[in-house]
């Protein structure tokens, strides 16, 4: 009988598979069930809000046609599942047809050779033990040797103090010697433990806690596709921080904006496109205002029900809320794109981006308030003509490159003025002096008890140019009609009165030439009937 013998399908390795109909269907089968790995998944682009993270990762895989599934490894533990986003370019009619996630719990020594390793350096930090108990016993020897040699009383006759001598100087030698051994053997274990530890970290970190995702398809052909998710992850943050720089010979100041940036994510970013928002999570709507009700005290005999009725009102809570790049703003947010590609490994330390230069047209004064602080400060008043708001963050102020005073920049809108204070100017001398501080009373029919102070405040400049000086101080302020306070006769008028809303506050706005002074009397008097009990206040 003559036996048909089909093709055969020689595969790698000899292999002789005999070509059947079922095995195209087999394949679809196990393409299926058995999902693509994508183990090269990279970090492309992430969007770092104050409080948060929006991260883009690709990989480039090839398809099975039919139904199949993706599984994307190493994703963040913190991952937040309703965030994530899939997107794929492939082959045509390409559709995804579910995305789903699970949190895969890690093992600090899954790697096989970890459990060896920790045992490794655990005997390694015992035998460091023992290093550092030779070393503290020659130690106690060598002091011991110390107080046997010329400066104690060795208990034996003069003639057999030089061979003592040598005796003492020798074991002090071998001491030395022996502690001086240890030492370096000391060093040594501890190179071998920095090594070992830093390999152990590299398995450890393999086995950690992540996220896992699988993405399931339906492709009619085969083919190359790219793979894109997008995520949002906690762990991760910015804050402005910026730099004052005041160059006093030319007056110029220079505003840096820039941005302290930090990720613990558990995922590193390399060669990643970083973008920064000033957008924040919300926590919550606005809240719906509820009807407030006045209502007279219940009597003492009126029933509880009545009170209890009264109290089911709702109460209105508020809702907690979440307390040089390229510049893209939009109408709620501003965004910021740092040039060119960075790298920031997840470990929490801060990276600094230069985000803008703002150059200011300023103006310099000098600004004391003598009572508190007899001492003057240098200021720059400029305005702040910027595209966009500048949000609140750390300032650091530098005067010709010598960092002067830290601080704090509040919230600047385009159009505030910006008052920065650069710390003392020593070419302005102020001496404050209070001449009278007098107690007595005046009238007979209606007695009434005075205070009477009178201050000078001597202003002297000292630079070689004019220098504008403002000067503060305050006036007793009555709060009681009966209570009278009155400037003296010889009191200098201020420019100013109860500056910036400030109930009492007064300023002088002086113009020094150089090597110009100027005196300023400051004198007052307070007044109240005899029968008052007293003042609260007059303490200041």
């Amino acid at each position: 009988m003559h036996r048909h013998r089909g093709p055969r399908l020689r595969l790698p390795g000899q292999l002789a598979v005999m070509r059947s109909p079922l095995l195209p269907a087999l394949g679809l089968l196990l393409a299926g069930l058995l999902p693509l790995q994508a183990h090269g998944l990279q970090v492309t682009a992430v969007t770092v809000h104050p409080d948060r993270a929006r991260v883009t990762v690709q990989e480039e895989i090839r398809l099975q046609a039919g139904q199949g599934r993706i599984q994307l490894e190493e994703l963040p533990a913190n991952l937040d599942p309703d965030s994530l986003h899939v997107s794929a370019r492939g082959p045509r009619d390409l559709r995804i047809l579910a995305v789903e996630t699970r949190r895969l719990l890690g093992d600090t020594l899954t790697h096989p050779g970890a459990r060896a390793l920790s045992q490794e350096i655990q005997g390694l930090k015992t035998q460091r033990r023992a290093l550092e108990d030779r070393i503290r016993a020659q130690q106690i020897q060598l002091d011991l040797i110390q107080r046997m040699g010329p400066g104690g009383d060795p208990g034996i006759p003069p003639e057999e103090w030089p061979r003592a001598w040598e005796t003492v100087a020798a074991g002090a030698a071998a001491a030395l010697k022996a502690i001086r051994e240890a030492e370096a053997q000391q060093g040594d274990v501890d190179g071998r433990i920095q090594r070992l530890e830093e390999r152990l970290a590299t398995w450890q970190h393999s086995g950690r806690e992540r996220t896992q995702a699988h993405i399931h398809y339906e492709a009619p052909e085969a083919g190359d596709a790219v793979v894109t998710a997008t995520y949002t992850v906690a762990g991760a943050g910015w804050e402005p921080v910026y730099e004052a720089r005041l160059n006093t010979t030319d007056g110029v100041l220079e505003l840096l904006q820039r941005a302290r940036v930090w990720q613990g994510t558990g995922q590193d970013w390399n060669g990643v496109h970083l973008t920064l928002t000033t957008a924040r999570a919300d926590t919550g709507a606005v809240p719906d205002p509820v009807p407030w009700y006045l209502d007279v005290l219940p009597a003492p005999g009126e029933t509880a029900e009545r009170t209890l009725a009264r109290s089911e009102a709702p109460v209105l809570l508020s809702q907690a809320r979440e307390a040089d790049a390229a510049l893209e703003q939009t109408a709620f947010t501003t965004r910021f794109r740092v040039p060119g590609t960075v790298t920031l490994p997840s470990d929490n330390r801060p990276h600094r981006y230069l985000l803008a230069r703002h150059p200011l047209q300023a103006t310099l004064r000098a600004r004391a308030v003598p009572a508190l602080l007899p001492r003057a400060h240098l200021q720059a008043q400029a305005p702040f003509e910027g595209a966009t708001p500048l949000p609140p963050g750390p300032l650091a102020l530098f005067q010709d490159d010598a960092l002067v005073r830290q601080d704090r920049l509040e919230m600047v809108r385009p159009g505030d003025g910006l008052e920065l204070d650069f710390g003392s100017d020593d070419r302005i001398a102020i001496t404050y002096r209070r001449e009278l501080d007098l107690r007595g009373q005046e009238g007979h029919l209606r007695p009434r008890h005075t205070l009477r102070r009178e201050h000078r405040i001597r202003v002297e400049n000292g630079h070689d140019f004019t220098m504008p000086v403002v000067i503060l101080d305050r006036m007793p302020v009555s709060r009681d009609e009966r209570i009278r306070v009155e400037p003296g006769p010889e009191a200098t008028p201020p420019t100013r009165r109860d500056l910036e809303g400030r109930p009492g506050v007064v300023a002088w706005d002086l113009e020094l030439p150089p090597g110009g002074e100027r005196t300023l009397h400051f004198d007052y008097t307070i007044s109240w009937p005899a029968d008052l009990p007293g003042i609260r206040g007059l303490g200041h």
